[in-house]
């Protein structure tokens, strides 16, 4: 189950009900919230204190979606690495997240575009990446470089003591 962002409401049963209750007379705005569709809203539903309103229907549409998977340069699976999907449709921008599996793979789901979408990973051992790619692609690969590093010693100036504790940075 999905928790919804709403002040008042609460989760869709496993056949798809919901019933809310304690609303005041009036004219509402309904939305539904689940992480693998896109948002739905009814406007202009009719409320009546003492009142159960029948027979209101939410019918929730999959967006399009990017699934693909990060490797290393060896080709081995990359988990828990940060990917970033900018989804610019005509409702504006959007960033939709997701994270690497152990098996490196990922998916971004509920994107509005339906030609192509940004894509940027990123993940602390590993150069980043980014590209712009199109929606609906089942088998994106994304291969990161390592990173490099530099490994020294930092002793006195007679090069006889280590300086135990010495900021070294770039």
């Amino acid at each position: 189950k999905t928790q919804p962002d709403l002040a008042l409401g609460g989760s869709s049963e496993s056949d798809g009900t919901f019933l809310i209750r304690g609303l005041k007379s009036g004219t509402v705005e309904l939305v539904a919230k689940h992480n693998h569709y896109l948002d739905e809203s009814i406007k202009g539903v009719k409320v009546s204190e003492g009142v159960i309103t029948p027979d209101v229907l939410l019918v929730m549409k999959q967006g399009s979606f990017v699934k693909g998977r990060v490797l290393d340069p060896d080709g081995q699976p990359v988990a828990n690495a940060q990917v970033l999907g900018k989804d610019l449709s005509a409702n504006g921008m959007k960033e939709l997240r997701a994270t690497t599996e152990q098996d490196g793979s990922f998916v971004i789901e509920n994107i509005l575009s339906d030609d192509k979408i940004e894509v940027s990973v990123e993940h602390n051992d590993f150069g980043s990446w980014n590209k712009e790619v199109p929606v609906n692609a089942t088998d994106l690969e994304v291969a990161l470089m390592r990173l490099g590093g530099i490994r020294g010693v930092v002793v006195d100036a007679a090069g006889v003591s280590y300086c135990d504790g010495a900021g070294v940075g770039l």
